[in-house]
This record gives C-alpha cells, sequence and structure tokens, in this order.
C-alpha cells in the first residue's frame, strides 16, 4: 500500500509529553538544537487544559492553563486569560508549534518525550 505522508494519521496526539528538538526560523538563520544550547525542556500538555513546561531534568518550571480550539482545520491553542495563541500540527511523533500572531516566525520542534 502506497500512502502520501500528508495523508498518515498521527500515531500521537498533544496530550503527552513533548521533548524540544529544533526551533527553525522559516528564511532568517539557521535552527537551533539543543546541542547548540547545551540543553533542552520539555512540554506536557494534559486533557485537563495545562500545560506543564519542565527544564532538562524534567523539574517543573510553570504551570499554565491552556484552551484548545479547531477552526476551519487550524489547531490552535491559547495561554487562558491573554492574548498569546499558538498554532500546531502534528505528523507522526513530531510537534510542531509557532506563535500564530508573532512579527518573528519561528516553529519549535518536539518529539514524544521517551
Amino acid at each position: 500500500m502506497i500512502s502520501c505522508e500528508d495523508d498518515v494519521t498521527p500515531v500521537y496526539d498533544i496530550y503527552n509529553e513533548w521533548q524540544w528538538v529544533k526551533t527553525t526560523f522559516d528564511t532568517r538563520g539557521r535552527p537551533i538544537t539543543p546541542l547548540d544550547v547545551d540543553s533542552t525542556h520539555y512540554y506536557t500538555f494534559t486533557r485537563e487544559g495545562k500545560l506543564i513546561i519542565k527544564n532538562n531534568s524534567r523539574m517543573i518550571i510553570t504551570e499554565l492553563d491552556v484552551v484548545f480550539e479547531t477552526n476551519d482545520n487550524f489547531r490552535i491553542f491559547r495561554i487562558q486569560d491573554s492574548e498569546i495563541v499558538f498554532g500546531y500540527g502534528i505528523n507522526s511523533d513530531t510537534l510542531g508549534i509557532w506563535q500564530a500572531n508573532s512579527i518573528w516566525p519561528q516553529t519549535n520542534i518536539y518529539k514524544i518525550a521517551k
């Protein structure tokens, strides 16, 4: 059976622990990876509407209340009680997150945490 990569159903949903692996900047400069900054971080999204951010040692740095929405097949989450909105997409075990209204386009790439 042959299938286009875009047609593959994601193996994971947003409600998992994700490890940061790279930040890309569209046409401005080279990507940044954990090797470049000698660190990483983790995002854990819960079904109860929490974003838990952890440091390199997986110690909790902060917890934020988030709201998930889908508009015209565009998936977003926003930090509750703020104007900060993020778009996201999942392809298999990879999560891409970008700030929807940023003037500095960048995409943060995460892999499912092991």
